[in-house]
């Protein structure tokens, strides 16, 4: 797997409390490498590093397979469950394809602890991002960290399969979507070419749908929503409506502000740390 050699050993000591060259952390790409370069031995490649990462501090790596076909992989240590357990009510959820080589997503579950600082909290890497595969993944983090129960808030982006999983997992937290995310889809979503409409025109709805974003209170967004309409721009409310109207306790400030969100709006320290 492609990481920092040198900060990988400093983890790894101090996690395991032993001394891990980096030599051992060679042997391991290099083994990784091999053209058996499955899942399967990136496990046992992980369970060779000195004292066994699988039974040192409670540290915990599973592998997930659907029908004898290995799907995924779980990480977490001690750290990662201690400041969890500590701080569980804000998690922030984001993934990514550019951490490793092997061609899948890897998960990134974050917490934010008594300083204000991100702390991951566990790392799944998965071959499949269907319902199923996601759905085990949450429920692995679940049987590891009944703090999950205290959980305020999740934060993600927008995808649909992670948020039903999400909802039905985690029912007692609010789903919050990334404004960064919401913003970066309306930008996508909103041109001239996809919904029809001329450049000022595009200019005026995306100000409204900014101000929207940002509204201070319900009054305030129920007042721009009747500006939005008022463009008489059908493209648009048509795909306002189906995708955001709804939804906009998830994504408005002023109805995201009622929850325990320790002022995150973004996932911008996971988008830092998935580079």
């Amino acid at each position: 797997m492609q990481v920092n050699k040198k900060l990988l050993q400093q983890h790894l000591t101090e996690v395991t409390g032993k001394v891990v060259t980096l030599k051992d952390i060679t042997n391991i790409q290099n083994e990784v490498a091999k053209p058996d370069d499955s899942l399967q031995s990136v496990v046992a490649s992980l369970k060779k590093i000195p004292g066994k990462l699988s039974d040192l501090h409670c540290s915990t790596v599973e592998v997930f397979t659907h029908e004898g076909i290995l799907t995924g992989l779980l990480f977490q240590d001690r750290l990662m469950k201690s400041v969890y357990s500590s701080y569980p009510e804000v998690l922030l959820v984001d993934a990514t394809y550019k951490l490793t080589n092997l061609r899948m997503p890897v998960y990134i579950l974050m917490a934010i602890d008594g300083n204000g600082q991100g702390e991951i909290v566990m790392i799944c890497l998965t071959a499949l991002e269907n319902e199923c595969a996601i759905t085990t993944m949450v429920q692995a983090f679940k049987c590891n960290n009944p703090s999950w129960e205290r959980m305020k808030v999740v934060m993600s982006d927008k995808d649909f399969t992670e948020r039903v999983v999400f909802r039905k997992e985690f029912p007692q937290a609010a789903l919050h979507i990334c404004l960064f995310h919401t913003m970066r889809s309306f930008h996508r979503e909103v041109t001239t070419e996809k919904p029809s409409i001329r450049p000022g025109e595009r200019d005026h709805v995306l100000e409204l749908i900014t101000k929207l974003t940002y509204a201070k209170s319900e009054s305030e967004y129920d007042s721009l929503y009747q500006d939005l309409l008022q463009t008489r721009l059908s493209t648009v409310i048509d795909y306002y409506n189906s995708n955001w109207h709804s939804i906009r306790h998830e994504w408005v400030e002023c109805f995201k502000g009622v929850h325990f969100t320790l002022g995150e709006m973004t996932n911008s320290r996971l988008e830092k740390v998935n580079g």
